[in-house]
């Protein structure tokens, strides 16, 4: 892996195949751009890279944390005008944080790059609830926020062992942690020192400190790891979003769980595809993706992206995803974890 080129390629697809158990199929469907007037506010995309120079990482991601999209987006339409907004961890301005480009522009953009990428459709009862106006509202209150490196991996740990995948332990966390505070200590703040700092009600301790509070509190810091992100925690760059905590805060926001209490910045990209909200019959498909039967629309891509089996099968519930193991090859979402 880590390669550029059919060589990157050929060891990321056996990859996955040998530890997440996905053999992706190849597709020759090209590329279908759904006209703009048969888009939906509220459409889901999910997107998943193999080859470049993210390739790899990509399929690491899938390996933690079970979800075979390395990135959510939603279409949104703002003033008569179909937008795709995402929260983006990208290396350039243009493409960091909280944004909106144009539908048929990012269409071409993911295809041009090879991506593989596949709309999901709200069922109807979720797309009865949803409030365009809320969420035009929420996405006002959003745009321009930094992407979530917060809380990006706080997502997917929610239990002391059953989350770290081989070879990783949870023995290892603190060690490393540690590690980076020493060496660059602008990122530990970053990914967890701030987020950590949350849990304990504290600001700006270092590593040592934090695991001296711990300490001191009789606190477990692997028990502290798994305590749930709260979606109004405002962090010193403001709310903190990855891609597909953004997408489900946008729906919660819109009302499309209606008045469930659950964190939407405890779900990772396997979790939001998971929630049976989604409508999977063919009706809305244009007859070139209907045909694959896949329960959405794949709309570009080499191979078949492999949302099964959990698409769509969890019906939401409150505080849902809070507690939940996520260990290879099958991924179980526990009931009511």
């Amino acid at each position: 892996m880590f390669q550029n080129g059919d060589v990157g390629i050929k060891h990321e697809l056996q990859f996955l195949q040998d530890y997440l158990n996905k053999t992706l199929e190849q597709r020759d469907n090209g590329f279908i751009l759904i006209p703009e007037n048969q888009i939906m506010s509220g459409d889901y995309l999910a997107i998943f890279k193999l080859g470049g120079p993210h390739g790899g990482e990509n399929c690491m991601e899938a390996y933690g944390t079970g979800g075979l999209a390395d990135h959510v987006a939603m279409c949104l339409w703002i003033d008569d005008v179909l937008f795709v907004v995402e929260s983006m961890g990208g290396s350039s301005d243009e493409r960091n944080g909280i944004i909106k480009t144009e539908y048929k522009k990012w269409m071409t953009d993911q295809n041009n790059d090879g991506n593989m990428v596949s709309v999901l459709r709200l069922n109807d009862d979720s797309l009865a609830k949803f409030n365009h106006t809320a969420a035009i509202e929420f996405w006002n209150e959003s745009e321009g926020l930094p992407y979530g490196f917060h809380n990006y991996l706080f997502g997917f740990i929610d239990t002391l062992e059953e989350n770290y995948v081989p070879p990783l332990s949870k023995e290892f966390i603190p060690v490393f942690f540690s590690l980076v505070d020493k060496i660059n200590p602008a990122v530990s703040t970053r990914m967890w020192g701030e987020a950590l700092n949350k849990r304990l009600g504290t600001n700006g301790l270092n590593m040592e400190q934090i695991l001296n509070e711990c300490y001191e509190r009789d606190i477990s810091f692997y028990e502290l790891m798994t305590v749930p992100e709260q979606d109004d925690w405002v962090y010193s760059d403001g709310k903190s979003m990855v891609c597909d905590v953004f997408v489900m805060a946008m729906y919660k926001h819109a009302g499309v769980f209606g008045d469930l209490e659950f964190q939407a910045t405890e779900l990772t990209p396997l979790n939001s595809y998971a929630l049976n909200i989604y409508n999977s019959s063919t009706s809305w498909m244009p007859e070139t993706c209907a045909k694959d039967k896949l329960g959405y629309c794949q709309v570009m891509g080499d191979y078949y992206l492999d949302l099964y089996p959990h698409f769509n099968t969890i019906q939401p519930y409150g505080h849902m995803f809070n507690s939940c193991p996520s260990y290879p090859p099958q991924y179980d979402q526990l009931p009511g974890c």
